[in-house]
């Protein structure tokens, strides 16, 4: 795979990064607005800020403001209609602080780690992405989002770096986790998972007396019928009651509707039954009990239908294994790749970070 599917293919993956940046806020992955968010607008609110440095990344101070910024433009964006209310305003920078504060930390960590690195970055590569992302009319359009062209073009600049560098640092040790042996044996492992389900459909006569003797010989007198006669499902029940109906109050043979089943809903009492005939055809009659008041009743089974279940062979499915272990691999390396930036940047012991990354902690107040 050559660097600009690498590439094409990361973009997925560094959703997490990109949340924070202008690239997806102008392409509509924003960030929520908290369920209790208080539309209205309270009397005199203004929000304080308490603007501070964070931390420091290669030397670079990361301050509040910086997130500040990021937020602003995303909540701009996304909630037009809200910009003028300040209790909004508030509660979206709330419930959003830590994780845009984490994740603009984390692209932080892979700029720097690609500045020691020297990754060369063509002005060319850069002018590409600009248009493909706002037009022809570059200037214009990014005029309308408030920003300057030096500030659009040091933002694409710093994502192309953070992609090279994730697919650098995480996505090819990800490929080498695993082998073909390895999709295979998932495929064997999940074989039971990947097996689509047995489909059973069918109807059931039930015959009913309150003397069981009597229950068992209507039934046998249904079966004939059903035999000797090739009386449909759907006529038995009337013919039975034609003839044995009669100033006989506690005799009933009722016909189901149809049941439409897998392996795993139906019941076992029914599977027994259902498994020693074929589709289009009955079983004898079943002595069994009501569930309701433990009362006999004698039932025969239809099975109009059945589609055994069947396993999807390994070349359907052996991109979409390889797809999720590589995902799950590239988790894996990210955690991996970030908590070594963040111990080789000094930022693993730093308490000021912990305190501003914790969910109660954010520079603002609503007054």
């Amino acid at each position: 795979m050559n660097l600009i599917a690498f590439e094409v293919f990361m973009q997925r993956i560094l959703l997490s990064f990109l949340l924070c940046s202008s690239v997806l806020a102008v392409a509509g992955e924003g960030l929520p607005l908290p369920e209790t968010l208080p539309l209205q607008e309270y009397a005199n609110s203004k929000i304080i800020f308490n603007n501070s440095i964070i931390t420091k990344i290669n030397g670079k101070a990361i301050s509040a403001l910086d997130v500040k910024k990021r937020l602003d433009f995303i909540f701009n964006q996304q909630f037009a209609d809200l910009a003028s209310s300040e209790s909004a305003r508030y509660e979206f920078y709330k419930v959003n602080w830590p994780h845009v504060l984490k994740e603009a930390l984390d692209r932080e960590l892979i700029l720097a780690d690609a500045m020691d690195k020297g990754l060369p970055i063509s002005d060319g590569d850069i002018r590409q992405e600009l248009e493909d992302l706002f037009g022809p009319n570059v200037v214009e359009a990014i005029d309308k989002l408030g920003m300057t062209y030096d500030e659009a073009w040091e933002m694409i600049r710093n994502d192309i770096a953070i992609r090279r560098m994730m697919i650098y640092r995480v996505h090819q040790k990800a490929q080498m986790a695993f082998s073909p042996e390895d999709v295979f044996a998932v495929y064997q492992e999940h074989i039971e998972d990947l097996t689509s389900p047995s489909k059973w459909t069918y109807r059931v006569l039930s015959i009913r007396h309150e003397d069981a003797q009597k229950a068992g010989e209507y039934a046998q007198e249904a079966y004939k019928l059903l035999t000797e006669n090739s009386t449909s499902a759907e006529d038995l029940s009337k013919v039975l009651l034609e003839r044995f109906g009669n100033d006989n109050p506690s005799f009933s043979a009722k016909l189901s509707s149809k049941y439409d089943h897998t392996d795993k809903t139906l019941s076992e009492s029914h599977r027994a039954v259902l498994s020693d005939i074929d589709s289009g055809s009955f079983s004898e009659p079943i002595a069994q009990s009501t569930r309701k008041d433990a009362s006999p009743v004698f039932r025969i089974f239809f099975l109009e239908d059945y589609v055994p279940g069947q396993l999807a062979p390994f070349d359907e499915l052996e991109d979409k294994i390889k797809n999720r272990l590589l995902d799950m691999y590239i988790a894996e390396e990210t955690t991996h790749y970030l908590d070594g930036l963040k111990h080789r940047f000094g930022l693993d012991n730093d308490d000021l970070l912990t305190e501003a990354l914790s969910d109660t902690s954010t520079p603002f107040v609503l007054q």
